[in-house]
């Protein structure tokens, strides 16, 4: 764990970001490593939310629809531990199979299919809630060691 540098401001206890194009992804994934940096997350930490994050807004720009959706950071605690919690949602299709989507090589497009169960890998935890027509929902946790 890296200590905080007392000249920096802290992190704001949570940040919201829409999500519509690629440009919001893109920002909303630099927003989510400076996040973490800022509550204390190492470099190797920091990457792994940011890819997480990243494969998860990605996704609200390619299946959320015109709406989009949105990515909330929020800094976490738990018996006394600290860490970071991000949650991505959008008004998009839903996705049919959860269970399928977070096996290894399964896509519903051209893709390799490794987004979703990479995040799994990553995470300390992942909770994805779907509902065909409705739409869908990710929260990752993170926390620090």
């Amino acid at each position: 764990m890296t200590p905080p540098d007392p000249r920096r401001t802290p992190a704001p206890s949570e940040l919201c970001t829409r999500i519509v194009s690629e440009r919001d992804a893109t920002t909303a994934t630099l927003r989510a490593r400076r996040f973490a940096r800022e509550i204390g997350f190492d470099v190797i930490n920091e990457m792994a939310i940011a890819t997480a994050v990243s494969e998860l807004v990605t996704n609200v720009v390619r299946y959320g629809g015109a709406d989009g959706g949105t990515a909330t950071f929020s800094q976490i605690t738990r018996l006394g531990r600290r860490g970071m919690q991000a949650v991505v949602q959008d008004r998009g299709p839903g996705i049919e199979d959860l269970d399928a989507a977070m096996r290894d090589h399964v896509s519903s497009r051209k893709s390799l299919g490794l987004g979703l169960p990479s995040i799994q890998r990553m995470m300390d935890e992942f909770v994805m809630v779907s509902e065909v027509g409705v739409g869908t929902t990710a929260t990752i946790r993170q926390w620090l060691r």
